[in-house]
């Protein structure tokens, strides 16, 4: 596979070199995107979505 450099100038490029669009000390949530959904829409987040069932 061919890998070709992209070079970004700039304020924006410079930010991106610095990893300013990356998380500090690499922060991980402990939430389920189901759960970050209910806690924006206010509803309650369905524990059964992507699991398989064997019923």
């Amino acid at each position: 596979r061919l890998l070709v450099p992209l070079w970004l100038p700039g304020a924006t490029g410079a930010a991106l070199r610095r990893g300013a669009n990356l998380t500090p000390q690499h922060a991980d949530g402990q939430r389920t995107y189901a759960e970050f959904l209910a806690a924006r829409t206010g509803g309650a987040a369905d524990q059964s979505a992507g699991a398989n069932s064997s019923s």
